[in-house]
């Protein structure tokens, strides 16, 4: 920004130069008199050059010291010395020394040059020469933008064109005014939307914006791929940091997101938006500094059809991932594993304690296409939790879908949503679901709302012109990091047990890392049975059937040490020993379990023999009968089988379970509405 003075002259005054550039234009006389001066002080015979080497000694170190200090450019002691040296030699052997060739006459022409042109390029006297042009500018159309009696303040270039601070009679009237805007917009040939009159904090001046092009129509490379970039991103970063995702395209302001807060934990993060709004690309920003945290591990789910395609893209460097609607089930379990963690890490920290590091990495987890998730009830549960339960340890979530009702996510989810990122919409209405922030109205466009925390509006950046060269682009950078990925605590993993090995071996990471292609990648091959997940990983005696032949068929067919074979540094060869390790504990377990023999069936007589043995035990023989009836027609509860034989309604509810156990009778309904009914024909004919 470059200050003018409001008290300005006419005409000559208020285009004269300042004295910056006065000096800047003046070295080039200076050169040609120290020149001629040497010829005279050499020709004259005048002795004094030793004198003059000793000052410029003494000058150049005082500069020095100066210059250390950062009282004067650092460049001004060596001009110092090699204009005194040169003098002091001209004055010795004269400046058309050593003929035929003047050396010394040419060396001060190169010298003399490099002086002036350094001297012009000085920020102050560019600064100065650039307000000069510009007030000769606004003299010129000032008039013809219907500004004739005003005078120009400030001046600066903005990435997309300028902005003029103007005093002027009135100001107020300009403010807003379509038709001074238009006039403006005419006289630059321009559109109308491209020229704004804005006020200014001080009474008498306003602010005029001219865009020369459209700010918003052309994407913005990220910073890893884009040349001579303005934002310069570290090689390894925290969690914690504020994350960049875009920047606004006329001010350059980085369009920031918090993931992680140091104080209140993991943040909820809605990402909304219509079909092509730009919501895989802002995901894709999110993942770039998700793997390149050294204390966050990425979870990735994507269950709808598209999600084959992301195996290949971020799934190498992911710690666990679902993709495609083959692999539902392997989502449900994926999730129950990030539930189990956050338990473990309850029982194991302190409230307030746990803090994300390389050691016990946070736990971001992904969901695109949301819609897909919420149609799997199981899965929907199993994220209800993670969002209401995983901030304090370590949990981020975030949903992406196209709507954000109760289709695409739960109200336990909505509720829980501090950071709202809303893309493209189709209508108003689609907005106020969106948590009632205005849309974007170009693709790629977002605007970044913190509940509390304002609104930040900007593009997203993207690795490359076009789509197949920005997905190119994602797959080196996550072959790039997969390796470098931290892994949950020793504790940690022994508490998450078989089922949770299992995951890892079908994961993506172990078959890329073998030195398969990854599009040679086949979505859904590890779960090829759709539907509800056998049983929840805390229930060992019926996980270990559902995941021993996976578990078995991952350590025969990936066998880890064939990736040693490849060049890796320390940690992540220790990193693919303690896989290899846990995987083949796991597999050995659970060929012994397998092998072993299997009891004899029970027929059908001796199950309701036993059942008619256990119901005589728990149930008195006088109250059989009365039992029997009320479990008739529409049922009965705990509570009345309580209140019709005098017991507690604990008792009631151990007879009500017998009758379940043995066959003769179901329970309908959930909870207080709960019912139990008797079968029509009880099994054995009791």
């Amino acid at each position: 920004m470059i200050p003018g003075s409001e008290e300005e002259g006419t005409g000559a005054a208020r285009l004269a130069r300042v004295p910056a550039e006065t000096a800047a234009a003046s070295v080039r006389w200076a050169s040609g008199a120290v020149w001629t001066a040497t010829e005279i002080m050499h020709w004259a015979g005048v002795q004094g050059a030793a004198d003059l080497g000793i000052a410029t000694v003494v000058a150049a170190s005082l500069a020095w010291g100066a210059a250390s200090r950062g009282w004067i450019p650092p460049a001004v002691p060596a001009w110092v010395a090699l204009a005194g040296g040169w003098t002091a030699a001209a004055w010795y052997l004269g400046p058309l020394a050593w003929l035929p060739a003047p050396v010394l006459t040419a060396a001060w022409i190169v010298i003399a040059w490099a002086a002036h042109r350094a001297a012009h390029r000085h920020p102050a006297v560019a600064g100065a020469r650039q307000w000069r042009e510009a007030r000769a500018r606004w003299l010129a159309v000032r008039g013809n933008w219907g500004l004739g009696a005003s005078h120009l303040l400030e001046y600066r270039e903005t990435r997309v064109g300028e902005l003029w601070t103007v005093s002027a009679r009135g100001a107020s009237r300009y403010i807003g005014s379509r038709s001074a805007e238009e006039v403006i917009a005419e006289q630059e040939s321009l559109p109308l939307d491209r020229v704004q009159i804005l006020p200014h904090e001080v009474a008498g001046r306003i602010i005029i914006s001219v865009r020369r092009r459209d700010p918003w129509a052309e994407p913005i490379l990220h910073p890893l791929t884009g040349e001579n970039p303005d934002v310069e991103l570290p090689a390894r970063r925290s969690i914690t940091d504020l994350v960049p995702v875009g920047q606004h395209p006329e001010a350059g302001s980085l369009l920031p997101l918090r993931l992680y807060d140091a104080e209140t934990g993991g943040k909820n993060i809605d990402v909304t938006g219509i079909k092509g709004a730009g919501k895989g690309v802002l995901l894709d920003d999110i993942s770039e500094h998700v793997t390149a945290c050294d204390d966050a591990v990425m979870v990735r789910v994507n269950v709808s059809i598209k999600g084959y395609a992301e195996a290949a893209a971020w799934g190498p460097a992911c710690h666990l991932t679902a993709f495609g609607p083959d692999q539902r089930s392997r989502a449900v379990a994926a999730v129950q594993a990030l539930n189990q963690v956050i338990e473990w890490r309850a029982r194991t920290c302190r409230q307030g304690a746990y803090s994300p590091s390389p050691s016990d990495p946070a736990l971001v987890l992904i969901v695109d296409e949301s819609d897909a998730a919420a149609a799997v009830p199981e899965l929907k549960r199993a994220l209800d939790d993670f969002a209401t339960k995983a901030r304090e340890y370590g949990g981020v979530y975030i949903h992406a879908g196209q709507r954000n009702t109760n289709d695409y996510h739960s109200a336990k989810q909505r509720s829980q949503d501090d950071v709202h990122c809303t893309g493209m919409l189709a209508n108003a209405n689609e907005a106020r679901h969106a948590g009632g922030f205005p849309p974007a109205l170009r693709v790629g466009v977002w605007s970044v709302s913190v509940l509390g925390g304002g609104t930040a509006t900007g593009r997203t950046w993207v690795f490359a012109a076009t789509k197949a060269a920005h997905g190119a682009v994602v797959e080196r950078i996550a072959a790039e990091r997969a390796f470098g990925q931290p892994e949950l605590p020793a504790e940690c993993r022994e508490y998450l047990g078989g089922r949770y090995a299992a995951l890892l071996a079908s994961e993506v990471f172990p078959r890329w890392a073998q030195g398969r292609d990854p599009g040679d990648y086949a979505p859904g091959g590890d779960d090829a049975q759709d539907g509800p997940p056998a049983a929840r990983p805390g229930d060992a005696a019926t996980a270990l059937p559902a995941v021993a032949a996976a578990t078995v068929a991952a350590v025969a067919d990936h066998d880890l040490e064939e990736m040693w074979e490849t060049p890796m540094d320390e940690s992540t060869a220790a990193r693919n020993a303690a896989i290899h390790q846990q995987l083949a504990d796991a597999g050995r377990s659970l060929a012994e379990t397998a092998a072993m023999p299997r009891p004899e069936p029970v027929s059908p007589e001796t199950r309701a023999a036993y059942a008619a043995e256990r119901w005589r035990q728990v149930v008195p023989e006088g109250s059989q009968q009365r039992l029997l009836e009320m479990t008739g027609g529409d049922g009965t509860t705990s509570g009345a089988v309580a209140e019709e034989f005098g017991i507690t309604k604990s008792k009631a509810k151990v007879w009500l379970l017998a009758l379940r156990q043995g066959g003769v009778a179901y329970m309908e309904g959930e909870r207080r509405g709960a019912r139990t009914r008797r079968l029509a024909t009880p099994p054995g004919g009791q």
